[in-house]
This record gives C-alpha cells, structure tokens and sequence, in this order.
C-alpha cells in the first residue's frame, strides 16, 4: 500500500484510502492539502458531510500537535471545554475520535490528514499512532512535493 502511493502518486492515495480504512478499523479518512487546507479527497460515511475547513485550520492555529505532528483524541467529550465550537462540529460530523497529522513541506505548502471513528469509542496504541504517521506522512508527500 505504501510503496503504491509513492510509486504511483496522487492517483492511488485515492485507490488506497479504502485500504487504509480496513487495515487500521477507521470509519473515515480525510486529506487537506494547501496553504489553507483544502479538502482533497476523502474515504468513508460522515453522518453529514464537513462544510469547511475551520477545525483543521483551527488545530493548526490552537498549536496542539506533538513535534511528530500527530493530535490524538480517544473521546471527542475531552476537548468539549476547551474547544466547545470543534467539539461540536465534531459531534454533528458523528466523529467520536480520531488521529490528526500535519505535515509541512520546505516550500511552504502542507496537508493535514485525519483518521476518524465514528459512533463508537476506540483508544489509538503508541504502535498504531506510529503507523498512522507514517501512512499520513506518505499520503501528504503526494499533495505537498507533487504541487509544489
């Protein structure tokens, strides 16, 4: 899977998402690229489909990425206080957790990748984040290196 996408580019980020989705038990997966992240392609069933980019350009904003770039939520109610307006959007999206990358290329242009649950609770294991980053971060050099 990995070594397709970066053999064969953008075009099988497409193919694999599906994949990717049944490898690793994720209900959805989205990719934004660009300076203001905008959504290029997406795979799974959001309750309702996401109208803007304003959460992922709020989590860039709100600077809560580890130095790998990753942002982990299990339980979308632990960041109800903080982030009520994410928390919501979330929510009416049926998204319940989910696994956030950045990646920033030298040029300047960068992507965010979400793997999201929905409707169920799931706790992400150190080795699975691990692997998301490294599937993420092949997915974004498509977006970032190619358009670049």
């Amino acid at each position: 899977m990995i070594s397709d996408i970066r053999k064969n580019g953008e075009e099988s980020v497409r193919g694999n998402l599906d994949k990717i989705r049944q490898a690793f038990d994720i209900d959805g997966i989205s990719v934004y690229a660009g300076r203001t992240y905008e959504k290029k392609c997406s795979s799974g069933v959001y309750f309702i489909e996401e109208g803007d980019t304003d959460f992922v350009t709020r989590a860039e904003e709100d600077n809560i990425f580890d130095a790998n770039g990753l942002f982990a939520i299990n339980k979308i109610i632990s960041i109800k206080e903080q982030s009520p307006k994410a928390y919501e959007k979330l929510e009416k999206t049926g998204i319940t957790g989910f696994i956030m990358v950045k990646v920033e290329g030298e040029n300047g242009e960068k992507a965010m990748i979400t793997f999201d649950i929905m409707k169920r609770l799931r706790k992400w294991s150190e080795e699975e984040k691990g692997l998301l980053l490294i599937v993420a971060k092949t997915v974004a050099e498509q977006y970032i290196y190619l358009h670049s």
